[in-house]
This record gives structure tokens, sequence and C-alpha cells, in this order.
């Protein structure tokens, strides 16, 4: 793994509830803005404007009470809303997993990744997701189906499964060790429209299919069928600059194993807790 300075982590720990604390409120005193394209009620284009109850809401878009609707950024990745069929997004950003002292020695304790995700829509509100994070050292991907539904005007649900597969490799004199194994992932979603800002809250778990560690070609370890890790995640997406956005999440995990700290070749068989953050760009 790559060495993150034990400075950043207390940083990261101060900043990121902050950052979410502060968007939450700023989103929620925000009155929501006018689309530049929406028609002026006037009392000589009255009739230019239709009934609010004819008026197409864009999801989630609260009402206004001229029977307008405030604009949205339509750009999100982590929040359960269904995408229109083929549509697809993308975002990059760097994950950073904190592993516990039972496990790993201070300079392990920091596993970042950089980490890139793709979405497709597919009909009745289904999509496909993909995945590829790395470090070098370690290397994750997955595929998955998920399906999303809008609950009222600002709540959405959603349901992934994922199929994953990771590997790792630590290569030194006289050093020779590799590690690799197959994960399923199901994931439970809600969110909540803000004004300008989507929050989701995750709950997800892994469950190891298979896992390998070897040692210069000789078998060490080989498990599998077991529930290794469960946690919950928030994340927040907003709009940054023009048509990017950005999305921010923090989760806490609890696991008796997991891929980021692999090559701390720990032994310890007990659910600990593994904070979790994340920066992502939206395309």
């Amino acid at each position: 793994m790559i060495p993150v300075p034990h400075a950043l982590t207390r940083r990261l720990l101060f900043l990121l509830p902050t950052l979410l604390w502060g968007a939450f409120c700023s989103a929620w005193s925000q009155e929501p803005s006018l689309p530049s394209d929406t028609a002026t009620r006037t009392e000589d284009t009255a009739s230019v404007v239709p009934p609010p109850s004819t008026i197409p809401a864009p999801f989630p878009g609260p009402q206004r009470e001229d029977g307008t609707y405030g604009s949205l950024p339509l750009r999100h990745f982590f929040f359960p809303r269904p995408l229109e069929v083929w549509d697809r997004q993308w975002l990059l950003g760097v994950t950073l997993t904190i592993i516990p002292r039972e496990v790993a020695e201070e300079e392990l304790r920091q596993a970042p990744m950089l980490d890139g995700r793709l979405e497709f829509g597919l009909p009745l509100n289904f999509h496909l997701r993909g995945r590829l994070a790395t470090n070098v050292l370690t290397t994750y991907g997955s595929i998955g189906l998920g399906w999303n539904i809008r609950i009222g005007r600002r709540l959405g649900l959603g349901l992934d499964m994922e199929a994953a597969y990771w590997y790792g490799f630590a290569k030194f004199e006289g050093f020779d060790i590799t590690a690799q194994g197959a994960l399923t992932v199901p994931t439970l979603s809600l969110g909540f429209a803000l004004n300008e800002v989507l929050l989701s809250l995750q709950a997800d778990a892994q469950i190891a299919v298979w896992r390998r560690t070897e040692s210069n070609g000789i078998d060490v370890t080989q498990e599998g069928n077991a529930l290794t890790a469960y946690g919950l995640g928030i994340s927040v997406e907003q709009p940054l600059v023009g048509q990017r956005h950005i999305a921010l999440g923090i989760g806490m995990r609890r696991a008796r194993q997991t891929y980021q700290a692999w090559i701390a070749f720990s032994t310890f068989n007990e659910f600990l807790l593994y904070p979790e953050f994340s920066l992502h760009l939206l395309f």
C-alpha cells in the first residue's frame, strides 16, 4: 500500500464531516433557483404557463407558489434516481480506508486508492454499473446490476448487487506474496434531495465467495462463503463549477477482513471498525 502521512488522516477526519454538515445547512436554507428557460407568469401572458398540475415536474424538484419548479443538478451517481434508458455517467476520484491498529502497523494504516466508476441506464429503472480501483499493489474491479425508484418528489430508493474480484501482490527481496479473492456486495440506498444537494445513505455488506493467499507459490490461506464486512455510508453530491459536480462520502464499516488490508497479513478474525472517506468528480 502507498503510505499516507498521519497528519493528512487527522485533517480528513476533521474536514469531511465539517464539509458534509456545511453543505447540508447551506442547501436546506437556500431558495430553489429557476431554470433560465422557465416561462414567466404575467397578466398578459398568463395563458403561456399551463396549470401547475400539467407542468412536468423535474425529479425531485420543489414546486414554487407560482406553479413553476426549482432547478436541481441532474448529474449524480450515488443518489438512487432512475436514469434515462442508455444514458451514462461516470466519476473519478480517490478513496481512503483507515485500517485498525490491531490489524496493521502505523505506516500501513492508510490505504488510498484511485477510483473510477461507470453507470448505464437500462429499461424498467434498472442500471448497469462497473468499478475499477487501484493503488498499484491492490486492484479491485466489479460489475453489478441495480434498480432505482422515485418516491414522491424528494426521495429515492435503490437496490444493487455487485460481483467483484480483487488482486494484490508484494514482491521484495526474498519475499513474494500474492492474494486474490471474489466478493458479492449487496447495497441498499436511500436518497433525499435538497434544493441543490443530493444526500444518499447506503447500507452494504461484503460476502467473500473465495479468498486465497500465496507465498512463493505455496498456498497459505484459503477460505470462502463468509460474511466479511458490513457498514453504513453517507454521500453528498452537488454542483462544483460549470457542468462539473462533486461527491463527498464518509462511511463506517465493520469487517473481519477487507481487501484493502490484505498486505498487513493479519490473522485477527474479529469484526473491527474501518472508517472510509471518498472524494469524486462527476462527468
